[in-house]
């Protein structure tokens, strides 16, 4: 017994340190994210049957001007129009965006890509995408004949 309870012990610190890193690189993620949508308010959602997520996310929002909050749990909840309602009070009006409501949802793992090594290689991405897109724009322009219509 004292084993098997070492053991689940031991897994829930590799979780809570696991979710400490993550948040934190979610969060830098966030303010990325943010920076570009020229976001004024940051919140954070998270249900609360995920009482370790929660108090990781705090944890790492410290003196980040990154609201976290707990939000009851029910389903559905994680979709982006459940979240915004959620957490703002605004409803997302069917066949509108969520930018519409003058809000932008990004996931956890989504954040988290923007920092790090991924984020490193984004910019050399960026540049090859931008040098297809004039290629294909230029080759494109000299193929083909474009209407315009008013």
């Amino acid at each position: 017994m004292y084993f098997q309870h070492f053991l689940e012990a031991d897994r829930l610190s590799a979780v809570v340190a696991a979710l400490e890193v993550i948040s934190t690189e979610a969060l830098d993620g966030l303010e990325i994210a943010a920076g570009i949508v020229g976001a004024k308010r940051k919140v954070v959602g998270i249900e609360l049957n995920k009482p370790d997520a929660i108090e990781a996310m705090r944890k790492a929002a410290e003196g980040k001007g990154i609201e976290v909050r707990a939000l009851k749990t029910k389903y559905p909840q994680g979709g982006e129009r459940q979240m915004i309602e959620a957490l703002t009070g605004r409803q997302v009006v069917s066949g509108k965006l969520p930018m519409d409501a003058g809000c932008v949802v990004i996931n956890v793992s989504t954040a988290a890509a923007l920092v790090g090594e991924s984020a490193a290689n984004l910019q050399s991405w960026l540049l090859m995408l931008g040098g297809f897109d004039i290629v294909f724009a230029t080759a494109g322009w000299l193929s083909f004949d474009f209407l315009l219509e008013e």
